[in-house]
């Protein structure tokens, strides 16, 4: 019997990917391809990528998750996406692709402090978010100023993930999730706002229509089906941000359910059913892939990114994390020799370069000098409890529960879950996760933002898969809270 499956495309941060799941969820196959940001030789604040490698380097992902999956192109259902926030596609009226930036992308760093100071109030207000100038409005300032003759021929503004869509299905339009890192949507109407794009002398008329997540907007093109290999007339879903994504992936649902996403950075997001807005401006307030609900974040910072230097860099490519993780494995117990990236957020202000040390050992009077390993990964003993310290390599967890809205005095962290993303190697089995209320961190869930966007776990079968099926519907709000999976518990061990 042929197995009818639905396929997610993932634009990430430092790789594209598509994976090929069942129809209950299941994960049958995914493949990826790294990639890298092009800096524009007269603007090194700039970060972009070529709409057409990006598309070719997910069509080729695609065919061979197929493949991989050993099901026919006919057994295809549907077909949706997900990628990094903050990057932002500009199409002119005839639909071509004028500059596609990724979520690094900082030219409006340059007037993000004279937009704060004159607007910042009124944009936190309606957006949820302070401007840092790294987002789609503080770049249309940027192209006014600084490319005229690009700013006028600017027909739409999306996001990247909807810029797939696009590829996939001809239609221009966007979605909450992702639209809510942009600076122009209103994040407790979960619309775009015109009346902030006016404000910034902006019109109205970039931003497109907006779907909900999951929502059918089309069907594959011909151009599309035949880049695919796929038969033409395949629904394509409306899409949703990596990290929500990731939240949907561990069955965030309900009021304080807290998520922690380990991928390139680390974000830490909180579900709630009634936007909240710090006053102080150190979190993000954003949308979430159900109607009605909303997410508080914070961000531990660099993560994958600082773990993929560190084994590039001290063990070399190839097989550098499995090399990697058994020499900490094999670790004597010490101090902490580095901390490089992970931190606690402050949206406020950028915060350059983030803080980072290395602490060189004293040779001449140490019996036995550490190893490599060492600067990965050290345990220390306190009274009956042998827990991890904070590291290179397993910080993120660490930062991850200290990152979360509770840090901050919000409110109390009840539960979270962990999903790894875009980096690559272990999780750990067990760790030591407080929330800044000193509630324990107790659940976690493995897999990556491309099993969320489907509403699937990685390795576990759900109880309810709440996506794609059949016609590709919107997504069932109603999975229940006895349907997140545990593959990997974090346990309060006591202690400080």
């Amino acid at each position: 019997m042929k197995t009818e499956c639905v396929v997610a495309l993932d634009a990430g941060s430092g790789s594209g990917r598509s994976a090929v799941f069942n129809l209950q969820g299941n994960l049958l196959a995914v493949a990826a391809e790294d990639w890298a940001p092009r800096v524009p030789e007269d603007e090194p604040l700039g970060s972009e990528f070529d709409p057409e490698q990006m598309w070719a380097a997910l069509c080729r992902t695609t065919r061979l998750a197929l493949e991989r999956a050993g099901v026919p192109a006919d057994a295809v259902r549907g077909i949706s996406t997900t990628s990094q926030r903050d990057g932002s596609v500009f199409l002119d009226a005839q639909g071509k692709e004028l500059l596609c930036t990724t979520n690094r992308d900082a030219r409006g760093v340059l007037h993000a402090e004279e937009v704060a100071k004159e607007f910042g109030e009124q944009i936190y207000r309606v957006t949820g978010r302070w401007p840092l100038g790294l987002n789609a409005l503080d770049r249309l300032g940027w192209l006014r100023l600084h490319r005229p003759e690009v700013y006028e021929r600017i027909a739409r503004v999306f996001m990247i993930s909807d810029w797939l869509v696009y590829r996939l299905s001809g239609r221009v339009c966007s979605e909450p999730t992702n639209a809510s890192s942009s600076l122009l949507f209103d994040v407790g109407q979960h619309c775009w706002s015109p009346e902030l794009a006016g404000l910034l002398g902006h019109s109205p008329q970039v931003c497109p229509r907006c779907y909900h997540s999951g929502e059918a907007v089309g069907t594959l093109t011909a151009q599309a089906s035949a880049a695919l290999c796929l038969p033409g007339g395949i629904p394509v879903a409306m899409g949703a941000a990596d990290s929500q994504a990731a939240c949907l992936g561990c069955s965030s649902f309900e009021d304080g359910a807290t998520t922690i996403i380990a991928g390139t950075t680390i974000p830490v997001q909180m579900v709630l059913t009634h936007p909240v807005f710090d006053e102080l401006h150190r979190l993000h307030l954003g949308a979430y892939v159900t109607p009605g609900r909303w997410v508080l974040e914070s961000n531990g910072g660099v993560a994958g990114t600082s773990y993929r230097w560190f084994c590039e860099t001290f063990v070399g490519t190839g097989a550098a994390y499995a090399v990697m993780e058994r020499e900490m494995q094999e670790a004597e117990p010490g101090e902490v020799m580095a901390v490089a990236g992970p931190q606690i957020a402050d949206f406020r202000a950028l915060a350059f370069p983030p803080k980072s040390a290395f602490v060189f050992p004293f040779l001449g009077g140490m019996e036995r000098p550490p190893k490599r390993g060492a600067f990965g990964r050290q345990r220390r003993t306190t009274g009956r409890n042998r827990r991890a310290t904070g590291h290179c390599a397993e910080p993120v967890w660490r930062i991850g529960a200290f990152s979360a809205p509770g840090a901050h005095g919000r409110r109390p962290v009840p539960a979270a879950s962990a999903r790894a993303g875009g980096a690559r190697g272990q999780l750990p089995g067990r760790g030591h996760l407080r929330g800044g209320g000193g509630q324990g961190l107790s659940r976690c869930a493995v897999g990556s933002h491309s099993h969320g966007a489907l509403g699937t776990n990685h390795r576990t079968r759900p109880r309810r898969c709440s996506a794609l099926q059949g016609s590709i519907s919107q997504v069932d709000h109603a999975v229940p809270a006895s349907a997140r999976t545990v593959v990997c518990a974090f346990q309060e061990t006591g202690g400080e």
